[in-house]
């Protein structure tokens, strides 16, 4: 199984951005931390971190009130994922 500690992942949207390190262990996906988040409107997603681990997929219901900052977070993961082979 492959694992892959650090991946760093951002994704910038105006009035909302998010940083993130995810980790992978054993080909699933064992942490995700938030590193910066700017959500100008609306609420902060950063809740979906918790159902992304535990449904271990990106495919998620966003959280109401929070829509564009979860799928600036949700972006910043993916983009992380892919950077895994780049670092």
């Amino acid at each position: 199984m492959t694992s892959y500690e650090g991946i760093k992942g951002y994704y910038d949207v105006y009035q909302v951005d998010a940083k993130v390190i995810v980790k992978v262990e054993k080909g699933k996906l064992s942490d995700i931390e938030l590193l910066k988040h700017k959500h100008d409107k609306g609420y902060s997603g950063k809740k979906i971190i918790n159902k992304v681990l535990q449904k271990q997929t990106l495919k998620v219901d966003t959280i109401t009130g929070a829509t564009g900052s979860c799928i600036t977070i949700l972006k910043s993961i993916e983009i992380a994922l892919k950077n895994k082979n780049k670092d």
